[in-house]
Order: structure tokens, then sequence, then C-alpha cells
């Protein structure tokens, strides 16, 4: 939501003269709204991802991690459209690490028009006593305690900075009185149920724009680094009852004999013999996205697909309001994860059908393919088999997308089945183990074989 920086006496004044967005209400209902709880949500982002401590982050050309973000909001009010007002009491310190869920109390207003709040303590409080303050204030690293006459740290931030070609520690402390900052997030919502969750969503890569971590060290206070972080802090914080988090992509897989679905047990023709195929099963891994400024994100994840049923696969999380240009992945494991121990792997890499378990050092079947062929055309359906196998035989496969991603998207593959045999000669053919040329022909079509809509 578009949000707004008023001084404490503007916010008083617009308290009387507000009258936007009001709700038409019955003259003659004096019921009192049921009791709603506010709730607020913490999602903290860096370009579109969740946030995460100990993560290489490039600021400004300076390879960054960050071991500890943390910062104090306090003195919270929920303003309806006709001016009346609910304050909340919690002091609240947020862990951008963690993020979660903050209840501020009940809501009286049966509409939120705007939440107001400060960054940081207000003068009585920065100067209460940590060590008979409660809670979140009693936490002393919090605190200047070789400097206690300027009270809290506001926003603390640690980590380690790569400027001069190996990793050094720095810190950021924002603090005096002077640093104090409040912001005020235009909500317009309704207010019903039992909880009203007001998401607060902060992108921290903005926090560091005017920040030179190539000669930074540590600061202190309200110095000019301290006074740049704390700026884009307070113009960074977007508030309102949407997230504005990662979203969820997925991928459908839709397996086709030509035109039509794919399926186990039936007949089919493949240059001229007919063919029934029972299994097929391929390893898909190294899955990532790109956008069209070629800016990656990296899914941790392998799936073992079957052909022989339609099914939905999670890759993961993208920015939301993304736009995936590209999608690429393996059909096969990377040598790494392809000398695993089944016994010992975690799903789906712990299955023993899908590994070379006579030549364990061989690794896994990429592609298992089980089936039978009347070879012969006399009737008589013979088995036959095609694994594909050895680091060799893995195949990358990039695809072009271009589908926006908002809240939530599902990418949908079809797989044209009939193409991986398009060059076997089933006549001949009993089973092949490897990287046989019948092996490698199935690699090669299967990973041309993909097409999305």
């Amino acid at each position: 939501m578009k949000r707004h920086i008023f001084p404490i006496a503007i916010l008083l004044a617009m308290a009387t003269l507000l009258s936007s967005c009001k709700k038409d209400k019955d003259d003659d209902d004096d019921n009192t709204p049921a009791a709603t709880e506010l709730k607020l949500v913490f999602q903290h982002l860096w370009n579109g991802s969740d946030f995460e401590y100990n993560q290489n982050y490039s600021v400004n050309g300076v390879e960054v991690k960050f071991s500890e973000i943390r910062y104090y909001l306090s003195n919270f009010s929920a303003m309806d459209d006709g001016g009346n007002v609910n304050n909340f009491s919690p002091v609240l310190l947020v862990d951008a690490g963690i993020g979660g869920t903050e209840a501020l109390g009940s809501l009286s207003i049966d509409h939120l028009h705007m939440l107001s709040f400060n960054l940081g303590l207000d003068d009585v409080t920065n100067h209460e006593d940590p060590t008979t303050a409660s809670a979140p204030l009693n936490d002393a690293s919090m605190h200047w305690g070789w400097n206690p006459d300027e009270g809290y740290k506001f926003i603390k931030i640690e980590g380690e900075h790569n400027a001069n070609g190996s990793f050094e520690s720095f810190s950021i402390h924002v603090a005096t009185d002077a640093m104090l900052k409040s912001t005020t997030e235009m909500i317009h919502s309704d207010v019903s149920g039992n909880d009203l969750l007001v998401f607060v969503n902060i992108p921290l890569e903005q926090w560091f724009a005017n920040v030179d971590f190539s000669t930074l060290v540590g600061t202190h206070g309200g110095g000019t680094t301290a006074a740049a972080v704390s700026e884009s802090a307070q113009l960074s914080i977007d508030a309102g009852t949407e997230s504005y988090g990662p979203v969820e992509l997925s991928m459908m897989f839709h397996h086709k004999w030509g035109d039509e679905p794919f399926s186990y047990n039936q007949e089919y023709n493949v240059n001229g013999v007919p063919v029934i195929f029972q299994e097929i099963k391929y390893y898909m891994a190294n899955v990532f996205s790109t956008n069209a400024e070629m800016e990656s994100v990296y899914f941790d994840n392998v799936h073992l697909i079957e052909a022989g049923m339609m099914s939905t696969r999670t890759l993961g999380n993208v920015p939301r309001n993304s736009h995936i240009h590209m999608l690429n992945f393996l059909i096969g494991l990377d040598a790494t994860m392809n000398h695993e121990d089944p016994t010992l792997a975690d799903p789906p890499l712990n299955d023993p059908l899908m590994h070379w378990g006579w030549n364990p050092d061989q690794g896994y079947k990429f592609i298992k393919i089980e089936g039978e062929s009347d070879a012969n055309n006399d009737g008589i359906f013979e088995p036959f088999s095609i694994h594909v196998a050895t680091d060799p035989m893995k195949r990358s496969v990039v695809k072009s997308i271009g589908q926006d991603v908002a809240g939530g998207r599902t990418l949908h593959a079809f797989i044209g089945v009939n193409t991986w045999f398009e060059d076997l000669d089933f006549t001949i053919l009993v089973g092949t183990h490897g990287a046989g040329a019948a092996a490698l022909s199935v690699a090669d079509n299967a990973a041309t074989s993909f097409s999305f809509e």
C-alpha cells in the first residue's frame, strides 16, 4: 500500500479531518463492533526473495553476509476514516532473520484506515533501565552498555563484508533520540472476524542502498552511515493486507503420445513394432529460473517423475510479481548427487530400484524404461529395458517460459514421450544399460521433448 511519512503534529490534525474511504453506516446502528485482534506479519525480503542470515548478498558491488539485523518498533496506533484512534502499548523487537507474527491488541474501530508506528523508541522509553525493564527492553545486547546515556540501539546490524578479498566484520548500530523515525501506512481495510492480518513487508536491500561497505568497519549512534540506514529503513516499510512475500512456483507434468495422454499397458506403434510400456521414470534436478535480466532463482530439490501419471511438483518460491523468462533443469543428476549412497539418501534418491545395485559406482538410473515389444509382429511380446545412466548421460534442458508470477504459478510441461523412441529399432532391442547407443538416443530425445504453456 502507498505509505506516507508525517510529523506527529500533522497526524493529530488529520485525526479530525480524515473522511476519505468512509463506509456507509446505518444511522440507527448503535451496536459496538465485535473485537478483532490486530496482528502484524513481518516479511523480510531481499530483491523479492526471503531474506536469510549468512547468505551472500551483493551491496553496491561488495559481497556482504548478515548475521544479525534486529530493530525496535513502538507507539502503534490505528486510525479509522473518522479520526477515531486505537493505541497499542507493545514494544516489538523484530528479528529480520526470523520474521513472524506479532499481536498488537484488540481493535474497537470497524475500519482500519491507517496504521502509524515508530522505528525506534521515544525519548522516555529510550532511557529506561534495561536491568529493570520488561521484555523486550531488557535485552542488554540492544542497549549501549558502554554509553548508557544514549539509550538503546534502535537498529542493530552485524555481519561481514568482502571488500578487500577476505571477509571482515562490520557493525551498524543506529541509536540516540535524534534517530527516531515514524511511519504511517495506509491500510484501507474493514475490521471483521477474529484477526486482521497486516503484512509488514520490508525489502532489506533498500536499507543499504547508500552504504559504502568498501570502507565500513563500524558505526554507532547517529553518524552518516547510521542516518542513511535509518532513513532508508523508514522509507522501505510497506504494510497492507496483502502478502508481498515470495510465491510458490509449481510444475505440472503432462506426458503425451502424440496428441493423446500417455498411458501404461497400452499398445503403441514404434517404427512398425508394437510396444507396451509398463514403467517410465526419470530424475529431474538442478532446477532454476531466470528473469529477463538473467537473475536466477535456484530450487534445492530433486524430483522423480513417473510418465504414467499426471503429477505436480513444487519447485520452490520465487519473488511475487516476478517474470519467469527461462527455466533450466537436468534430466538426470549431477555428479555429486549421482554418487550418493541410496541407503542413506533422502527421497527420491533412496529408491533402490532407481540405482545400479549391481554396479553401484555408476550411480543412479537417470531414466528407467521397462516394457514389452512384439519384435516379430507375431503376437508374442518379449520384455525389454532401457536404463540411461552414468555421469555423461545427464542432459541439460533450457526452455523459454515467458510467464508472469503474481499470486503463485503452475507451469504446465508437456512431454512428447513418443519422440523419445523415434530412433530406436525395437526389432533388435532387448536391453541397454548405461550409455549405449539406444540409451544415448533416448537421453538426447528426452531433453528436447519438453514444451511449456
